[in-house]
């Protein structure tokens, strides 16, 4: 029964890992932006390299995904500008 399934499987992952280097393109774009846009406290900005860190943890480069999370943490939006939007959760990453 399960090896019927572990071709399907394994393409499936495959089209993930693959994918890897696209998203990574597209986590860095969105910081550019927000960055630019909205300046570098932006709550996007925190967003994009806490996915940055996950993607890192998930291709198992934990160092680099612990820098991805630090630098998520360090732009998080500084407490006396409230925003509306939540924060990251990038202290349950580290």
């Amino acid at each position: 029964m399960y090896a019927s399934i572990l071709p399907d499987m394994a393409k499936e992952v495959k089209v993930v890992y693959d994918c890897h280097p696209k998203l990574e393109s597209l986590f860095r774009r969105s910081i550019e932006i927000h960055t630019r846009v909205h300046g570098p406290g932006h709550p996007g900005v925190a967003s994009g390299y806490n996915n940055l860190g996950i993607l890192a943890a998930d291709q198992r480069k934990y160092d680099r995904a612990e820098e991805m999370y630090r630098r998520a943490k360090k732009n998080e939006t500084p407490e006396d500008k409230p925003s509306a939007e939540p924060k990251v959760g990038t202290a349950s990453n580290l």
